[in-house]
C-alpha cells in the first residue's frame, strides 16, 4: 500500500518538475515559484485517485472475518429413531452399511429398496443388523457389526427363509480380499445357503473363501471344495 502512495507521489512531482521547467522558460517565472505552481497543478488531479487505505483495510478485516467462520451444513438432521427387534425392510433405493453407529468411517456395502435386515438393538438412531465378526479383515482386532439408519427401515411381519446380507457378509467377513470382492462372494454364499449345498455355519467356520494361487477364491462344505467362479 505505501508502494502505490510513492508511486502516485512520485508521478505527481515529476509532472510538478515538468510544468515547472516550462512555465520557468515561457513565462519568466522564478524557478521557485514555478515549481510549487506546478507540484500543485499536476498533484491535485491525482487527489482524488490516492485511495483510503483505512477503508480497504477494513474491508480485508470483514473479508478475513468472513472465511474464517465454519462452513454451516444445511441438510436437516434425522431423528433418532428406536426400533424394536425383528425384521426390517429398506425403504429407499440405496442404504449404506457401516462397521459402526456413526459415518466416520465409509460404508462396507449397500442394501437396496426391499432388501430385507433383522435389527437386534439401537444406538441413537443406527440399527444394528448383524451378529458379531472379526473385524482382523477391516483392520480391527476386536468384534465387529454392521449397522444402518433406522430412519429408512420399515417393519415386515413375514420372517425370511434365507438369510440376509448382512448376516451372510458376517458369517464370511473372515474371507480373503472380503473388502474387493464382497459383492461377488455374497451372492455366491447367498446361491449356496439357498440350494442347500452349504450352510452359512459351515462357511463361517472354514472362515469363508480363501484363496488358492491358480484356482482362484473357495470354500468348503462338508466334504467338497467349491470355488468362488
Amino acid at each position: 500500500m505505501n508502494e502505490i502512495i510513492f508511486g502516485l507521489q512520485l508521478k505527481a512531482i515529476l509532472f510538478g518538475l515538468g510544468v515547472g521547467l516550462l512555465l520557468s522558460t515561457f513565462l519568466r517565472f522564478k524557478k521557485l515559484v514555478a515549481f510549487v505552481l506546478g507540484c500543485v497543478l499536476m498533484g491535485l488531479p491525482f487527489k482524488d485517485q490516492i485511495p483510503d487505505f483505512s477503508q480497504v483495510q477494513s474491508v480485508f478485516k470483514k473479508q478475513s472475518s468472513a472465511d474464517s467462520q465454519p462452513l454451516r451444513s444445511k441438510q436437516p438432521s434425522l431423528p433418532n429413531l428406536t426400533l424394536d427387534s425383528g425384521y426390517y425392510a429398506v425403504n429407499v433405493d440405496k442404504l449404506n452399511v457401516r462397521l459402526s453407529p456413526n459415518t466416520t468411517k465409509p460404508p462396507v456395502f449397500d442394501l437396496v429398496r426391499g432388501d430385507i435386515v433383522k435389527v437386534t438393538s439401537n444406538i441413537a438412531g443406527w440399527a444394528q443388523i448383524s451378529p458379531e465378526f472379526s473385524g482382523v479383515r477391516f483392520g480391527d482386532s476386536g468384534l465387529l457389526t454392521l449397522w444402518a439408519r433406522g430412519n429408512f427401515l420399515d417393519p415386515v411381519s413375514k420372517v425370511p427363509n434365507s438369510p440376509t446380507k448382512p448376516e451372510i457378509f458376517s458369517a464370511i467377513a473372515q474371507s480373503e480380499d472380503i473388502t474387493v470382492n464382497y459383492e461377488e462372494m455374497l451372492i455366491r454364499t447367498s446361491e449356496l445357503v439357498q440350494s442347500q449345498e452349504c450352510t452359512l455355519t459351515e462357511i463361517s467356520k472354514n472362515l469363508g473363501w480363501s484363496k488358492a494361487r491358480e484356482q482362484g477364491y473357495f470354500t468348503l462344505c462338508g466334504d467338497s471344495t467349491i470355488y468362488l467362479d
